[in-house]
């Protein structure tokens, strides 16, 4: 009850400020599902709403955003959450920042197995990686010029809630609890000291990440008939590029976990891509020319039926 007598108390004096930058969208969720799945729904729908709100001080930021969901079938889909809540004070050369917020760690375009400050959102759409739950954290970063240093301090760990047991995106064979169990408190603080640089002979941005606290990825158990999660202790060491060569883009991930749960093994992960920016143009030129050209063909074939005209005229 206190944490949400602050946080509304904080919004509140952000709303009734002067000088707020302020934005945010209304979007519904429509979607339908053709399966033979017993006991699932096969439609979905749903509104979205998302807000955000800084105000900007002399030497300081504070920024709330807001995340709503109304789900018309699903009652846990059915909430408001602060993803991000945070007041950032600016020195000359580094800053500090307190509260809730997400981060977004990699350099591929899809999936980043770098990216493991947050705990995805399973309640939004759970193939969009970008929806996480906010954490809360201290941080502190240093500026070299380009380059940055920073300390953060996760001093919570998020529990996971997923779907009503009717949603198709819940794939579980036994009901699931969503209270989190963990090697040590939830409390327990996960560190990370994070370098990020840039080379300025080569187009070369890197970052070099160590984390000792929970991992990101949890295992399931069954207690008492439910499935719930395992979050466990981790040493982690991670690392992504990209790299600009001309006309060709290329990126990196790499992630190596020491595991102290028994249950778990030391695992590594690494991830590569490869864009090629003067190729796509061509070939969207290409592609753009071809449906100019169909379309036009298209539209002249239908304006002028030449034989069908010819036809009438013989027949009268």
């Amino acid at each position: 009850m206190l944490k949400y007598s602050l946080i509304l108390t904080l919004l509140a004096s952000v709303l009734m400020a002067d000088d707020v930058e302020y934005k945010g969208n209304i979007g519904v969720e429509a979607s339908y599902y053709s399966h033979d799945i017993p006991n699932k729904r096969s439609s979905v729908s749903a509104l979205h709403i998302e807000a955000e709100w800084k105000k900007s001080f002399e030497n300081a930021q504070f920024v709330v955003k807001v995340k709503g969901v109304l789900d018309s079938d699903d009652k846990e889909r059915r909430y408001v959450d602060f993803n991000d809540l945070y007041y950032k004070y600016k020195f000359e050369d580094s800053d500090l920042q307190l509260g809730r917020s997400t981060r977004f760690w990699g350099a591929l375009e899809f999936y980043n197995h770098t990216d493991v400050f947050n705990t995805k959102d399973r309640l939004d759409d759970p193939f969009d990686y970008d929806s996480k739950i906010g954490a809360w954290n201290v941080a502190y970063t240093k500026y070299f010029g380009d380059d940055e240093l920073s300390v953060i301090v996760k001093v919570h760990e998020e529990k996971q809630r997923i779907q009503d047991p009717k949603s198709v995106y819940n794939y579980f064979p036994l009901p699931y609890d969503d209270d989190l169990l963990t090697q040590e408190s939830r409390n327990r603080p996960s560190f990370f000291l994070k370098y990020s640089g840039t080379s300025e002979d080569i187009q070369l941005d890197y970052s070099f990440i160590y984390e000792n606290g929970y991992d990101e990825q949890r295992y399931m158990s069954v207690v008492e008939g439910n499935l719930r999660q395992n979050a466990y202790l981790v040493n982690k060491l991670l690392g992504f590029a990209t790299l600009v060569s001309g006309s060709t883009i290329y990126k990196t991930e790499l992630s190596y976990t020491f595991s102290s749960d028994d249950k778990v093994s030391d695992y590594a992960q690494i991830g590569v891509g490869l864009s090629l920016t003067t190729l796509s143009m061509e070939v969207m030129s290409f592609l753009r020319g071809r449906l100019l050209s169909l379309a036009k063909t298209f539209f002249t074939s239908s304006i002028t039926p030449a034989p069908l005209l010819s036809m009438v005229g013989n027949t009268a």
